[in-house]
């Protein structure tokens, strides 16, 4: 699984360590609106990997089927060693929910806003 360029430039001090595949599962979603639905299927990696003694455990997303005990690199943080450049480390990161918050309130108050100018309008 290659870390992406634009991984590697968000963690350019981060540390790159060898993970261990744990589990793989695949999951199939529905995306789109009801008139197009499409589907994407990926697959699950439930990884681990050790920082002086102690085991971390991340998941990723692939687009192929990996058997456990595969390796694979991947980027930590050296302050933080739980902090991976996995998926499920990236969404509880601080700094995502503040922008998620944000994102959620503009998009609040734009449907608050149309609404509001189509009750003007319609009178």
């Amino acid at each position: 699984m290659p870390t992406s360029l634009i991984e590697h430039a968000l963690h350019h001090d981060w540390l790159e360590i060898e993970a261990e595949v744990c589990d793989c599962r695949f999951i199939r979603a529905k995306i789109g609106s009801r008139s197009s639905v499409g589907e994407a299927a990926h697959y699950a990696v439930g990884f681990k990997y050790e920082v002086n003694g102690i085991t971390y455990q991340g998941v990723l997303s692939s687009p192929v089927e990996v058997r456990a005990h595969d390796k694979f690199s991947i980027r930590y943080n050296p302050e933080y060693p739980e902090e991976n450049n996995s998926l499920a480390s990236e969404c509880d990161r601080g700094w995502f929910r503040y922008y998620i918050y944000i994102l959620a309130t503009l998009v609040i108050g734009f449907v608050v806003y149309d609404i509001a100018r189509s009750l003007v309008f319609n009178r």
